[in-house]
């Protein structure tokens, strides 16, 4: 079973405010404390850590409504573009890397922007 699957059994997803909490202890985190922070280079993501790995709130969302691990090479979009927001309703959508980078806005500092 790959890691976001056996994560997606001990997490709980609000949908509608795309919080996680934890289901059950795990270390040190306690069961109905909520899952995951704020991590990341210049794009910030909520990231959660298990078993020594951190793993993409986003992406767990999708792995905890479809039952499924979306492959690799497929991006789960932040539709509105906040990275942070993980309301099912903003990150329903797969996509590959090149449908994913036209939902990038223009930086006011580039030639077309």
């Amino acid at each position: 079973m790959g890691g976001y699957l056996e994560l997606s059994k001990i997490i709980r997803y609000e949908m509608s405010s795309g919080d996680f909490f934890w289901l059950k202890n795990v270390g040190k985190k306690k069961a109905g404390s909520r899952a995951g922070s704020v991590g990341g280079g210049k794009k910030k993501y909520v990231k959660i850590g298990y078993k020594g790995k951190y793993y993409l709130a986003h992406r767990l969302a999708h792995v905890i409504v479809n039952g499924v691990e979306p492959s690799k090479d497929l991006d789960v979009d932040h539709l509105n573009g906040n990275s942070l927001d993980n309301r099912w309703k903003n990150i329903s959508k797969l996509k590959n890397r090149s449908g994913n980078l036209k939902n990038i806005k223009t930086k006011s500092r580039s030639n077309t922007g």
